[in-house]
C-alpha cells in the first residue's frame, strides 16, 4: 500500500507539473512552439518539433554516481506522447504509462528551478554562468547587435541574462520537460517570487533535518518581463545539429555550459558551431566531459580526453584566446544534503578568425 501511495503521489507531481505548461499550450501532447521574447512584449512563432524529438537528457549528477558506483540501468530514451497516463513501474514507455524515467526528469526539471531561478541557486549560477557572461561582457562592452546562441539552455536563465543585459539572445533546448518549464517560467510570470516549490521533498536521503526535506523554495528570484526594450530574446525548441546544423555565419557568441559533453560525437558539436559563428566570433564555453551518452549499449558515444578536444578544434580552426581550470563547480545542488557532487570543469574562449 505505500508504494502505490508513493506512486500516486508523483502521478499528482508529473499532472500539476504538466498542467502549468499546457496553460500557455506551448508544449501541447504532439507539438511544441518555439516562443520569442523582446523588450517590448512577447510573441510565437508557428515553427514546431514534433513532441518525440523532444526527449530529456537525464540528470548528470545521477548518472555521475552511476558510474561511481557501477550501477547499471536502463537509461531509455522514449517518446512522450499524451500525459494523460497512468502511472507504470515499467522500465520503458510502451504508450500505456508513466515510467520511472518520466519521474526522473519531472523531479531533475523542478530541480532545476533552484539552480536557475531562486535565490538559493546564485552560488551556483555564481559558478556556471558569471565566468561566461564575464568573458562576454569583457569582448562585447556594447550589447547592441550581438547575437549569441545558449545551447542546452535548460530553463533559460543564461539566455535571460544575456537578454537583460541587452545583447540579443537565444536559447535552444532538446528536452520537453524543460521547454514547459522555460514557458512557464519566462512567459507566465508578472513578478519574482510567485511560485513556491519543495524540489526535495522525495528525497528520503542524506538528510541532516525533517525540516530539511520540505524547505521552500521561491521562484523566479528576479522580474522575468524586464527586458530592455528593442532586445530580442527567444527559446527554439530541438536538437542541435538539427536545429543549426545548415545555418552559417549567424551568431558572434555561441555561450555553452555544461553542453559539450552532451553529444553523441562532440566533433558535430564543435564543427556546427564553428559554421554558425560570424568570422570573428567565440565559442565560450564552461562545463566537465561526462559524455551523456556514455555506457549506452544502444547509443552511439564518442568520448576523449580534454586534450584531444584541444587538438580537434584547432584542426576545425578555432583559435583558443582563454583557456583555465575552475575547480569545485556544483550541478543542482542541495546545499543542505549530506551527499553532493563537484566538477572540475574546464573554461575557455575560441574564437573563429576573422576574414
Amino acid at each position: 500500500m505505500k508504494m502505490q501511495c508513493s506512486r500516486q503521489c508523483m502521478y499528482v507531481i508529473v499532472r500539476l507539473y504538466i498542467q502549468a505548461g499546457e496553460d500557455d499550450a506551448a508544449c501541447k501532447t504532439e507539438q511544441c512552439d518555439i516562443t520569442e521574447k523582446k523588450g517590448s512584449g512577447s510573441t510565437s512563432t508557428s515553427d514546431k518539433v514534433n513532441d518525440s524529438d523532444c526527449e530529456n537528457t537525464d540528470d548528470r549528477n545521477t548518472r555521475e554516481k552511476c558510474k561511481n558506483l557501477s550501477i547499471s540501468s536502463d537509461q531509455d530514451h522514449h517518446s512522450h506522447k499524451s500525459p494523460n497516463r497512468k502511472f507504470t513501474n515499467g522500465p520503458t514507455d510502451t504508450g500505456e504509462g508513466l515510467t520511472m524515467g518520466d519521474m526522473d526528469r519531472v523531479y531533475t526539471t523542478l530541480r532545476q528551478y533552484v539552480r536557475d531561478w531562486a535565490a538559493e541557486g546564485a552560488g551556483e549560477r555564481e559558478k556556471c554562468y558569471r565566468p561566461i557572461i564575464d568573458a562576454v561582457k569583457s569582448r562585447y562592452p556594447d550589447g547592441k547587435l550581438v547575437e549569441i546562441l545558449v545551447p542546452g539552455a535548460g530553463l533559460g536563465r543564461l539566455a535571460f541574462d544575456f537578454a537583460s543585459l541587452g545583447y540579443n539572445s537565444e536559447g535552444n533546448e532538446f528536452s520537453m520537460y524543460m521547454l514547459i518549464g522555460a514557458n512557464y517560467i519566462l512567459n507566465k510570470m508578472t513578478g519574482p517570487g510567485m511560485v513556491h516549490l519543495y524540489p526535495w521533498a522525495t528525497t528520503s536521503t542524506n538528510n541532516l533535518k525533517h525540516m530539511d526535506r520540505i524547505a521552500r523554495v521561491n521562484v523566479p528570484d528576479v522580474d522575468t518581463t524586464k527586458i530592455p526594450q528593442g532586445t530580442r530574446f527567444g527559446m527554439s525548441a530541438g536538437d542541435f545539429l538539427e536545429v543549426y546544423g545548415k545555418q552559417k555565419n549567424r551568431f558572434d557568441v555561441v555561450a555553452s555550459s555544461f553542453f559539450l559533453d552532451t553529444a553523441h560525437n562532440i566533433v558535430e558539436y564543435l564543427q556546427t558551431i564553428y559554421q554558425i559563428l560570424k568570422p570573428g566570433g567565440r565559442l565560450i564555453s564552461l562545463g566537465p566531459l561526462l559524455f551523456h551518452y556514455a555506457g549506452m549499449s544502444d547509443q552511439i558515444s564518442i568520448e576523449i580526453p580534454w586534450e584531444d578536444v584541444e587538438e580537434i578544434m584547432e584542426k576545425i580552426g578555432f583559435v583558443m584566446e582563454e583557456n583555465k581550470d575552475i575547480s569545485d563547480v556544483p550541478y543542482i545542488q542541495n546545499t543542505k544534503s549530506m551527499l553532493r557532487v563537484f566538477y572540475d570543469c574546464k573554461f575557455f574562449v575560441a574564437q573563429k578568425p576573422a576574414l
